[in-house]
């Protein structure tokens, strides 16, 4: 099938350490290349490191899509609004490696 993009041998595991430059490279193409992200600046590795040990300590998943290439993409929960009538709240996102054969629609985010 002409354009079709096979997804063979992903796993969907917690994130670890060393899955954060792969998160790094794509959460900087997001921000270059889009306005999903509002910001305009890349991240650092520590800044990601951060943000990985904060959800992590918050108890929240932080799952990578991984193949034998590396990482494909990540999702993580995040507080939805730091006011107490949210405080049981949460918002998902899910961020993925530019995959132009496959729609979004078809990634489940």
């Amino acid at each position: 099938m002409a354009g079709a993009v096979q997804l063979h041998d992903v796993q969907i595991l917690d994130a670890a350490e060393s899955d954060l430059e792969g998160l790094l490279g794509i959460y900087n193409d997001v921000i270059a290349t889009s306005t999903a992200i509002y910001s305009h600046l890349p991240v650092t590795l520590d800044d990601r490191r951060q943000w990985w040990r904060a959800r992590v300590a918050q108890q929240y998943p932080v799952l990578v899509a991984r193949d034998p290439s590396g990482v494909l993409g990540f999702a993580s929960f995040d507080d939805f609004r730091a006011w107490p009538g949210y405080r049981s709240r949460s918002s998902t996102r899910c961020t993925y490696a530019p995959m132009p054969a496959v729609a979004a629609s078809a990634r489940g985010c």
